[in-house]
């Protein structure tokens, strides 16, 4: 039986097979000193099989410390610092945790092999990082009798779709926000993720200024609307008033909890809701769309941009630098600012 030949098209010359029996092959020890022979082409550099793992295909670390500062201070030494994420392990009810350095694919990797009552973990949104916009709501159904969070939530969203479209000219959708839900009998708990495509803040601090502002909206239209109203609610104890939208969530290195996560010594689950974007969507892309930092972002594509708030609400485009270049969002070159405090736009949004 003749020797076959295989030409490669980045060869010159055909390269010669070795032909090995079926009881060869299947000794191990024979087919370790197998090796190609090339009969003329000795000169090309045979092709090399990749040493990276599918489930890692950066070799991204996976670094564990006891501060935050060493993390950072790891993260930005590191070469592929772009394609890496800080992450926090609560360790106790005091507060004391963990965090670490690795890619949001290797994380999910190792985070879904955990079992449900291990896992106590945060993103860091990182102070002065672009970030999507987030809210964290939450209030107490005994001293608050009567009120709907779905509701609530599907108004908060209303007036958010309002004012993209009055101060951007950026349409809806509904895949645009993610709900995860960690409800109890004794605490309403809900995270909501609201993720633009081509668009994010400059960090927490101008996404905290932009809910300011729907929040805002939505309280000036209590005088007249009694779901609008109920943005205000009761506290724990029942002596006073607070906010559903927690506005003490956009501070600086915040940690905010991910899905299928729970406060340590909890046992309240952050699971997604069927609604909005997390329909249909598996496990895998849940964690992914329920992160509020934004990735890659020293490499965003053409038509990117990042929106900043400055005081009083007011929002502005922030001209994103490619190639030495300013560009602008493609839908338009300036931003309008809210003057009409009482403006209603005439399309509707969210179902409302």
């Amino acid at each position: 039986m003749p020797v076959p030949t295989v030409t490669c098209p980045d060869l010159k010359r055909p390269v010669q097979l070795q032909a090995v029996s079926a009881s060869t092959f299947y000794k191990l020890a024979s087919l370790k000193r197998l090796k190609c022979q090339e009969a003329t082409a000795t000169d090309v550099p045979l092709a090399t099989t990749s040493t990276l793992s599918i489930l890692n295909p950066y070799n991204a670390p996976f670094k564990t410390f006891k501060t935050q500062q060493e993390a950072y201070s790891y993260l930005d030494r590191h070469p592929c610092a772009a394609l890496l994420r800080t992450f926090a392990q609560e360790l106790s009810t005091k507060g004391q945790r963990e965090f670490i350095v690795t890619s949001a694919e290797l994380f999910w990797q190792r985070y879904k092999e955990l079992p449900a009552t291990s896992r106590h973990h945060y993103e860091i949104i990182r102070q002065g990082a672009p970030c999507n916009l987030y809210f964290d709501l939450e209030f107490c159904p005994k001293t608050n009798p009567g009120i709907e969070c779905p509701a609530l939530v599907q108004l908060l969203l209303c007036e958010v779709a309002r004012q993209l479209h009055h101060l951007f000219d950026i349409p809806w959708h509904d895949s645009f926000a993610v709900e995860l839900d960690s409800s109890t009998p004794q605490k309403i708990s809900r995270h909501v993720i609201v993720a633009v495509p081509g668009v994010a803040f400059a960090d927490a601090c101008h996404a905290g200024q932009f809910a300011r502002l729907v929040l805002l909206r939505l309280l000036q239209r209590g005088h007249y609307s009694s779901m609008a109203g109920q943005m205000l609610v009761r506290t724990k104890d029942g002596t006073g008033l607070t906010t559903f939208v927690d506005m003490g969530v956009y501070t600086r290195n915040r940690a905010f909890r991910l899905y299928l996560s729970s406060k340590y010594g909890k046992h309240a689950v952050l699971k997604l809701t069927s609604r909005y974007g997390g329909a249909n969507r598996c496990p895998q892309a849940a964690f992914y769309d329920g992160l509020v930092s934004i990735q890659h972002c020293s490499s965003w594509r053409k038509g990117h941009v990042r929106c900043s708030c400055r005081r009083g609400g007011v929002l502005q485009q922030v001209p994103v630098q490619q190639n030495g270049q300013t560009t602008q969002h493609p839908s338009q070159s300036s931003l309008k600012a809210e003057q009409q405090p009482h403006e209603q736009p005439q399309q509707q949004y969210c179902g409302c």
